[in-house]
């Protein structure tokens, strides 16, 4: 329980997920063991509410972990931490902070977090244009997935595969992994994942200058699915 009189240090940082109320006044009786698992269960949300106060929880989780021995929750706290850094533009540390947590995951043997990992990776490496390397990463993250049966993590990977096969070139790979990472999309009730994935295969559609109807109802169901999500912003076709 050491560090748990940091968390007061986080009311000073109002957050709208909560309404009228601090983080502090939400955290305040948690136990560690609570805090961990609310942060696991919430931390996209947080996230993407706000990076630098993800980035706050993150560093606060970390400490957590280590004191509670909890090396899964460190793991995917270095992952997490990773995602921060990568979408905030600093590699490096991105990097860093991804290997952390993969070593960390692969002396667990978890298939599930190492696959997750890895799938980052794969888009760090895929944003570096180092493409062999990104199918390597996203490669071993399939099939981990896979075996985990993690199927959100299993969609995303084949999407980001489709993706370095699309900036290689080769729109039929591409679109092999579209359609693979739009049926699991499909499965799992995705909205959002489903507007990106229509998105994904329109797109090639448009490369490969396929102009017909099937390109107009992929246009149609994207923005029908992004009516519906309010967020989808990227249609490839107009």
């Amino acid at each position: 329980m050491k560090n748990i009189a940091c968390l007061f240090l986080l009311g000073l940082i109002p957050f709208a997920l909560f309404g009228q109320k601090t983080v502090s006044e939400t955290v305040q009786d948690f136990s560690e063991k609570e805090y961990r698992d609310y942060i696991k269960n919430n931390f996209y949300t947080i996230r993407s509410q706000n990076m630098d106060t993800g980035l706050v929880y993150i560093e606060r989780g970390l400490l957590m972990a280590r004191d509670a021995q909890d090396a899964y929750f460190e793991s995917w706290c270095y992952m997490e931490k990773g995602i921060i850094h990568y979408l905030s533009g600093d590699y490096p540390k991105a990097l860093k902070a991804y290997q952390s947590g993969l070593k960390i995951a692969e002396n667990l043997k978890d298939k599930a977090l190492i696959g997750n990992i890895l799938k980052e990776l794969g888009n760090y490496t895929k944003q570096q244009k180092s493409y062999k390397k990104a199918h390597e990463y996203l490669t071993r993250s399939e099939r981990l997935c896979a075996e985990s049966g993690d199927l959100i993590c299993l969609a995303s990977a084949n999407g980001l595969r489709g993706v370095v096969y699309e900036l290689e070139g080769n729109l039929d790979s591409a679109e092999i992994k579209y359609q693979a990472a739009f049926e699991l999309k499909k499965a799992l009730k995705d909205t959002l994942g489903l507007a990106y994935a229509y998105n994904d295969l329109a797109g090639i559609a448009r490369l490969k200058n396929n102009f017909a109807k099937s390109r107009l109802k992929l246009i149609k169901k994207s923005l029908r699915l992004e009516n519906k999500s309010m967020i989808f912003k990227d249609l490839r076709l107009i």
